[in-house]
């Protein structure tokens, strides 16, 4: 499907993210909205076609993510320097600034998790948590991993057919959001060492593959013994110790946000089979796949 280029809106004025999606051109997309709290949250859920639109200044800010059907895709956002384009998908965070046009060029049909608080509000929480009200800008330089943020709005949605929208509950679990992101232990910061970085960008991209320090060292230009050494200095852990924790992180993430096999996400993400699947998992996490998965339903 090509993309579908919406109607810029960028000279309106809405009040709200909510309003803005039930009254520009995003109307047309499926949708759901509520709120809760006493913070002023207002959470959306938008199954949306590819898109290229330009969204106006807001009062809110926003905290987003793009969840495909299948594997990652690239996301771009423009918040006025040009464009950058990270892959999208779970585990993903965008932040969009309040009062900042924003452009999303997104190519790929997916649903849009969001999260809007107005800005006064946020102002509010930092201030009352000590925290700088520009906490959130790395996160409005194009999406960046952060699980547990992406775990605490997923959290946050389910209080949609709850009773307790508004319970002390709603407020805590927000709370928890905000505190991982500000808390940048998820998020993977990129290696100054060029050859390094190269060498993380290709794990990334084939970890559900078998790898060799041999390959790996290849695509880094350097002799095994060599890559080795260099890659623990840069990155602060052996290479196999990254490729495990990060093929770990990645399975989590399929267990919460899709319903495959266990067996199937064992071998998407690297592992020969369920039993080592289920070991590398419960030495990461100290809980077992099937437990991960329960967790979230």
């Amino acid at each position: 499907m090509t993309s579908s280029h919406l109607q810029d809106r960028s000279d309106v004025r809405f009040d709200s993210y909510a309003q803005m999606y039930n009254e520009s051109t995003y109307s047309r997309f499926s949708q759901e909205h509520f709120s809760g709290g006493t913070f002023g949250a207002t959470l959306l859920l938008a199954d949306q076609e590819p898109i290229d639109v330009v969204d106006p200044c807001l009062p809110e800010i926003v905290i987003q993510c793009a969840a495909f059907r299948t594997g990652a895709h690239p996301v771009g956002t423009d918040v006025g320097d040009g464009f950058t384009k990270k892959d999208g998908g779970l585990g993903r965070i965008f932040v969009a600034p309040a009062d900042t046009q924003i452009r999303y060029r997104i190519d790929t049909p997916h649903s849009a998790l969001c999260l809007a608080i107005p800005k006064a509000k946020f102002r509010n929480l930092c201030e009352s948590h000590l925290l700088e009200a520009d906490c959130l800008d790395s996160y409005s330089e194009g999406l960046t991993e952060n699980n547990a943020a992406w775990t605490h709005l997923q959290r946050l949605w389910k209080f949609k057919d709850s009773e307790g929208a508004s319970s002390l509950l709603f407020d805590a679990v927000l709370l928890e959001l905000f505190a991982s992101l500000t808390n940048q232990k998820d998020s993977q910061p990129r290696p100054s060492d060029a050859r390094i970085a190269r060498t993380i960008d290709y794990i990334e991209a084939h970890f559900g593959e078998a790898l060799s320090i041999g390959q790996l060292a290849s695509v880094a230009c350097l002799s095994p013994a060599h890559f080795s050494r260099l890659f623990k200095t840069t990155v602060g852990e052996a290479v196999w110790a990254y490729v495990q924790r990060r093929r770990c992180v990645r399975a989590k993430e399929m267990l919460l946000g899709t319903q495959l096999p266990l067996i199937e996400i064992a071998f998407r993400c690297g592992f020969s089979g369920q039993a080592h699947f289920t070991r590398a998992i419960s030495r990461h996490f100290g809980v077992t796949p099937g437990q991960i998965r329960a967790a979230s339903e």
